[in-house]
């Protein structure tokens, strides 16, 4: 159920502005279903995968995204192991710092 509710929270971040009827027809699965699986129903290995590739090729539609992806991995063929653990508290670090802004910032 976990993996579930990552790609549900991945979809709403890739597309804000989505109502349910707009994910049915981004999607193609039934308005129904869309709701049943935004209120917990678990979903098949087929509808994971449809949510999956439109969060992909958004991501993909993204220059940035494609130059971190690049970046990343130059690093591990360049950097040692420690300096790849370096980057990787960094990166872990400013993802905290900016959950708990956005978390504090609603409260």
């Amino acid at each position: 159920m976990k993996m579930q509710e990552d790609v549900i929270q991945r979809y709403r971040q890739a597309y804000p502005k989505d109502k349910l009827r707009e994910m049915s027809r981004r999607t193609g699965i039934n308005l129904t279903r869309i709701y049943r699986i935004i209120n917990g129903k678990e979903m098949s290995v087929g509808e994971l995968e449809i949510f999956n590739n439109l969060i992909d090729e958004q991501l993909n539609s993204r220059p940035e995204y494609s130059k971190l992806q690049e970046l990343i991995e130059n690093a591990f063929s360049l950097y040692t192991k420690s300096e790849i653990n370096k980057l990787i508290d960094l990166i872990e670090r400013k993802n905290f710092l900016y959950s708990y802004r956005k978390l504090t910032s609603t409260i």
